[in-house]
């Protein structure tokens, strides 16, 4: 009976608490029902191992780092990458936040997109942000007077040559293809060992 608040502290069921909009589409499956897309959680908590390397590509508000996060442990390593500014806002919070600083991986965040080339883009939140904030695109203009400018980056750039990623996630709308391109090196000598995407092409 109380109106939804437009920002909201929610505690995960394994524990770090996440910062969220209740009024949007991810926000309020968290807000609600305590966690979002619970299959992609799922998998991700199922396939990385503890001390493991992560990679979380399309971060969002930073759920299914905070997965890898606890599930690498202390001995563990998560990369998450976030390129608007507001979403990165929370998962500088995830990573800050008195209640999370317990046992887990250490987290190293980037406010930054993944792609096959380093430099800068625009970043297309869409026509419907208020209601999810989770449809962003990269874009090479700002066609809508609405995208935000974002710097991309590449992962053979970032992660030495020796690196191990045991599980990568990609969520990037439609640019994973570029994201793949950029990790060429890693790919070629198998150093990421699972990946979990959404694929937004139609299916065969």
């Amino acid at each position: 009976l109380t109106p939804v608040p437009e920002s909201a502290v929610v505690t995960l069921p394994w524990g770090d608490a996440v910062r969220v909009c209740p009024r949007e589409t991810i926000g309020a499956e968290i807000w609600y029902c305590g966690v979002f897309d619970l299959p992609v959680a799922e998998t991700l908590w199922r396939l990385l191992d503890a001390g493991e390397t992560a990679v979380d590509v399309g971060a969002n508000v930073g759920q299914m780092t905070s997965v890898l996060r606890c599930k690498a442990g202390p001995h563990g390593r998560v990369l998450a990458f976030e390129p608007h500014p507001q979403l990165f806002g929370a998962l500088v919070f995830l990573r800050d936040a008195p209640a999370n600083q317990r046992t887990g991986a250490g987290l190293e965040l980037f406010q930054a997109g993944l792609s096959d080339a380093a430099g800068e883009a625009w970043l297309d939140p869409g026509a419907d942000w208020q209601n999810n904030q989770g449809l962003s695109r990269v874009t090479t203009a700002d066609a809508g007077g609405r995208a935000v400018a974002i710097r991309l980056r590449t992962l053979d750039e970032l992660l030495p040559a020796t690196t191990q990623v045991g599980v990568a996630k990609l969520d990037v709308e439609g640019h994973e293809l570029a994201v793949l391109r950029g990790a060429a090196r890693l790919l070629a000598r198998r150093g990421i060992r699972d990946w979990v995407y959404e694929d937004l092409a139609p299916q065969p």
